[in-house]
Parts: structure tokens; sequence; C-alpha cells
């Protein structure tokens, strides 16, 4: 009955072994139109599958996220430019206030400074200790100096030499010890 349905083709390769297996050997007649429609079908699908895939690729393409990582990585060091440069400015601002105050001050401290030699001109006080004081300079009588002649010599005091390491040592634990308490 099967003989009569269709003709097996066997395949012109050699096989090794049973070819009871070999499901593919052995194609019926019948169903040769068959399989290169479905041949057909299934290339067919392989390429709708592949067109398919690309249009959902293409769909799914978007914004990866090592991109909005950057984006934002780059946008934070731009915030950070824009506050840096502010704090720059107030800087700046600063130092130029400060560095004015600075001048400012110099010349105060000069015209106080010549406000003080005019204050303490050695010529006034002569004069005025002369007028109004009665005092009269010195002469040549009137000065003495001092001179030594001997020489400096150093004194040892009589128990200060004679002690010894241990009782220096003992008094100043001892000395250590009322410090502490």
């Amino acid at each position: 009955m099967a003989a009569e349905y269709a003709k097996i083709k066997y395949a012109e390769a050699m096989t090794y072994g049973n070819v009871a297996y070999d499901l593919g050997r052995a194609v019926p007649d019948y169903d040769l139109p068959a399989r290169e429609r479905i041949e057909k079908e299934r290339v067919s699908n392989r390429v709708s599958d592949r067109a398919a895939s690309r249009e959902k690729a293409q769909a799914k393409q978007g914004v990866s996220l090592f991109s909005a990582i950057g984006f934002v990585i780059v946008a934070v060091l731009m915030v950070f430019v824009l506050l840096g440069n502010i704090r720059l400015t107030e800087i700046s601002y600063s130092l130029k206030e400060t560095r004015s105050r600075i001048a400012a001050l110099e010349q105060e401290r000069d015209q106080l400074g010549v406000k003080y030699e005019t204050t303490f001109n050695l010529n006034e006080l002569r004069a005025y200790a002369i007028e109004n004081l009665g005092m009269t300079e010195a002469g040549a009588v009137q000065t003495i100096s001092i001179a030594n002649v001997s020489e400096d010599k150093a004194v040892i005091l009589d128990g200060a030499a004679r002690e010894g390491f241990i009782s220096k040592a003992a008094s100043f634990l001892t000395s250590l010890l009322e410090y502490f308490r």
C-alpha cells in the first residue's frame, strides 16, 4: 500500500550503520512539492523574522544607559565649573576690596608716622624743658662716667656645689610630684 502510494527515493550518499534512524535520507515523491513549499516558507519566514527583528531593534533603539550616564556626568561637571567660576569671581572681588583696604591703611600709617615725628620733635622738647621747666644743659663738670676696672667672676655658694647628683635628682622628683598633686 505504501509502495503504491509513493515511490521512495534514496539519497545517493553512503551511510554507515542503520538507515532507520536517518529520517532525512528517504524522501517520498508525493512530498516533494510540499517540502519545497515548506522550505520556501521557512526561508521567507527567516527573512521576515530578520526584518521584524531589525524593525524591533530600530523601534527599541533609543538612549543607551551609558550615554545617559555620560550626559548626567557632563551636566554635573558643568555645574561644578559654573560654581567654581562663581566662587572665583567672589574671591577676586574680595581680593580687590582687601587690596584697596591695604592701600588705605598704608596711606593712614604714613600720615600717622609723619604726625608722630612732628609730635616728638627733639628741638621742641629741648626748648620746652629750658623755657617752661627751667632746666639747663649739663656741663662737662656735671657728667660722671662709671668704669669698673675689676673683672667679673662667678662665686660658688657654700652648699650648692657640694650637693650630689642623687640629692639633686631627689629634689627634682619631689618638685615634680608636688606639681602633679
